[in-house]
């Protein structure tokens, strides 16, 4: 793999696979009244096949996409190795359902969960 992978969190399904990687990252943007802000939020990018870690030898990596977890909407994501089938479950992570409330005010409790 050639260090792709190294040091950054995995993101398997539940037989261990690896259909992406996490990342923190930092973000700047303006306001709709000018002012600008930065923040940190998740980044999730996606593997358009599967990685098999125990696998004797693995093809280039290919990033389908890459989620911020600001965009505030969640999917599924099946594992590609053969025989697997196994899904995954994504969900906006709590800091950006804190930045949802924060921004537009909202009163009741939201909540997510993105368990590894």
């Amino acid at each position: 793999m050639d260090g792709i992978l190294d040091g950054l969190k995995h993101w398997k399904c539940g037989k261990g696979h690896v259909l992406g990687v996490i990342k923190r990252e930092k973000i700047k943007t303006k306001l709709d009244d000018g002012i600008e802000v930065e923040y940190h939020t998740t980044v999730l990018m996606i593997f358009r096949k599967a990685i098999d870690l125990s696998s004797e030898t693995m093809d280039d990596v290919d990033v389908a996409g890459t989620l911020y977890s600001r965009m505030l909407l969640g999917f599924q994501w099946k594992c590609s190795v053969l025989g697997c089938g196994c899904f995954r479950d994504w969900h906006p992570d709590d800091d950006a359902l804190d930045w949802v409330k924060k921004r537009y005010g909202v009163k009741h409790e939201l909540h997510s969960s993105n368990a590894d």
